[in-house]
């Protein structure tokens, strides 16, 4: 019966935002089915814990009967919003790689996807079987995360969080741990699903990231196919972005936050490019749903919130009016680290804990962690390749968005190791390779779309000379 609770959960979980997506997006659109279901997950799980913190200030007691029934209740108003009348500019201009890329003899085609998609499928069940049959082993989950998501589990409302000098001051109407400032997003899934099953399981509490992982790949498969990738293409960037030995660590060993970053962060960046391409109203609204949803789930989301900032602007008025832009936000920036008070919080650290200086010691853990260590396969290296290729797709203005973005994220993770008290995180590898996973996903986006507009724009010249 619990297993029963959990289906009918996760069901909930996805309806709203599946029916949302079914009548905004075109029945034409290639990955349509996989588009809804990653982003009905990945939206559906923050929306209920929006819920969640709307009951908790109504003072409405959390359950799984009363959340779920208030849910669908905003399915049902959703299916109030009228259907798209006319197809969008997604089908229409729609690019068309190249036959060297897609055009694969039937047979073999088949056989890549039917392979790839089984290889996925074993993937998925033997992660499942590695995250639902073992207690909670991760340190993040039994300091933080699961530690939270018990207490409202348990106590079926959300309390306030200090910090510990505070908390032995005597304020008891409050809750203490080691970070009171950490978003309350994580928690309050997997406690949302220990409401469904009714008693906390700190197995079942793991169920989150399997569709986190399930969410991942539908989007990293539907953005590519509506990119314009081929199904055995875009089946084949999904298992190699699924089979990441450091994110799929994240799957056997649930309770890091770094993999919900990591999808929405791909949510964002996918959604961007194709916006970028053919102008979908519905892509903007899940570019700024997934990066509003950034600064929700950890703290680093507010960094990766920035770094697509100068990347809409890209998109929107291209890089000759960009440039001084970007250089007078440069310029604004320096000006507002140098003269803002030292107690100044942002992204819920303060310029003086932080300690802005220079610290060359977290250079070599960089290093070994993107081109050493086997975390990534070799996704950083093609990555390197991909950048310099830029400058051949000089009319590619989507694909120079997200490759800007990308540097911007990267700009921004460099800085975190070298020049702040982050330090201790990579000279220990305890935070360096977390923090990169969160940008992973997108990197893998961006490289297939970088190699795949190689490949289209070689087959148009071929195609070109032999007529």
């Amino acid at each position: 019966m619990m297993w029963v609770n959990f289906s009918i959960a996760v069901l909930l979980t996805c309806l709203p935002i599946a029916v949302i997506l079914a009548r905004t997006i075109d029945p034409g659109t290639p990955g349509r089915t996989a588009c809804i279901l990653g982003y009905s997950l990945l939206l559906g799980i923050v929306g209920i814990t929006a819920l969640m913190r709307i009951f908790n200030l109504l003072n409405i007691p959390l359950s799984f009967w009363g959340l779920g029934g208030a849910w669908a209740a905003i399915s049902l108003l959703a299916t109030l919003i009228p259907r798209e009348a006319r197809p969008t500019r997604d089908t229409a201009a729609m690019p068309k790689l190249a036959p060297s890329v897609t055009a694969l003899p039937g047979k073999l085609g088949i056989f890549i996807t039917v392979v790839c998609l089984a290889l996925i499928a074993l993937r998925l069940y033997s992660l499942g079987l590695e995250s639902l049959l073992r207690p909670t082993f991760a340190w993040d989950s039994k300091q933080h995360w699961g530690l939270v998501a018990r207490e409202i589990f348990e106590l079926r409302e959300i309390r306030q969080y200090i910090g510990r000098i505070d908390w032995l001051e005597g304020d008891s109407s409050s809750y203490t741990n080691l970070h009171p400032s950490y978003p309350l997003t994580v928690p309050l899934t997997q406690a949302w699903f220990a409401l469904a099953l009714g008693v906390w399981d700190e197995s079942a509490a793991g169920a989150p990231w399997l569709l986190f992982y399930v969410a991942l790949g539908s989007i990293f498969y539907a953005q590519s196919r509506i990119a314009g990738a081929g199904i055995p293409l875009a089946t084949v960037g999904t298992y190699m972005l699924l089979s990441l030995p450091y994110l799929n660590i994240q799957v056997a060993l649930p309770g890091y936050a770094d993999l919900f970053l990591a999808c929405v962060f791909l949510g964002a960046v996918s959604s961007l490019y194709n916006w970028g391409n053919h102008q979908a109203r519905w892509q903007l609204g899940l570019c700024a749903a997934c990066a509003v949803i950034c600064v929700t789930v950890k703290q680093e989301g507010f960094f990766w919130l920035l770094s697509i900032l100068p990347a809409v602007l890209l998109i929107r008025i291209g890089w000759r009016r960009s440039l001084p832009v970007f250089a007078f936000a440069l310029v604004l920036v320096l000006l507002l680290l140098f003269f803002l008070p030292p107690t100044t919080v942002i992204a819920g650290q303060s310029l003086e804990a932080i300690d802005l200086r220079y610290r060359p010691a977290g250079w070599q853990p960089i290093y070994f962690s993107l081109l050493v260590h086997d975390n990534w396969h070799l996704l950083v290296y093609l990555f390197l390749l991909a950048l310099p290729t830029l400058f051949v797709l000089k009319d590619d203005l989507p694909l120079h968005a997200i490759g800007l973005c990308l540097l911007c994220a990267f700009g921004l993770y460099v800085i975190l190791f070298i020049a702040t008290d982050r330090v201790s995180g990579a000279v220990t590898y305890t935070a360096i390779n977390r923090v990169g996973l969160q940008l992973m996903p997108s990197v893998a986006f961006f490289t297939l779309q970088v190699f795949s507009s190689l490949a289209n724009q070689r087959g148009m010249t071929l195609s070109s000379s032999n007529n």
